[in-house]
């Protein structure tokens, strides 16, 4: 499993010290990789980190496209556009002639339908609670910050990581 760590202090810089190229700051690394004594504290994003996510939301957007007679997107199209939020994926999702207030409804679509339809298949990675349960037996305090709309980050950390995670934030 591969994350991007922030430490408590917010810099992406959870690089043990004898990491070595090409490793650097800010970089994806392998979790075992992580020198725990080093942190109190770690920040997780959540979909494609904790959660296997993409099914849900490439079903969601083709809900919205179809829903607004759009074309459909591929589940490898919805990644490449995964990673600056939900209004962003539902923009590279549209046909780019499509007017602003188009896009708001569609969007809107998605947004109702991704409330209703986050739980269908999400799940946490495979390893990953045993991570955070060896992670909270070293004392380690952990949250999840996520630009995934705040309800639905709720609503999924109550139901997997409730166990070890206090805090989840979301976008409003």
């Amino acid at each position: 499993m591969w994350a991007v760590c922030k430490s408590s202090v917010g810099v992406a810089d959870f690089m043990p010290a004898y990491t070595k190229p090409p490793f650097r700051p800010g970089m994806s690394l392998p979790l075992f990789y992580l020198n725990t004594s080093m942190y109190s504290t770690l920040l997780f994003d959540l979909d494609g980190t904790l959660l296997d996510t993409l099914s849900d939301l490439a079903d969601s957007v083709n809900y919205a496209l179809s829903t607004h007679h759009l074309p459909l997107r591929s589940q490898r199209e919805v990644r490449a556009f995964l990673g600056n939020g939900i209004h962003n994926l539902i923009a590279q999702s549209v046909p780019a002639t499509l007017p602003q207030a188009d896009l708001e409804t569609v969007f809107q679509t998605f947004r109702a339908h991704y409330l209703d339809h986050c739980l269908d298949q999400t799940a946490p990675y495979p390893g990953v609670l045993d991570l955070l349960r060896r992670l909270q037996g070293r004392g380690v305090k952990m949250g999840i910050i996520s630009n995934k709309l705040q309800p639905a980050v709720s609503e999924l950390n109550h139901l997997f990581f409730a166990d070890f995670i206090d805090i989840a934030i979301g976008e409003s």
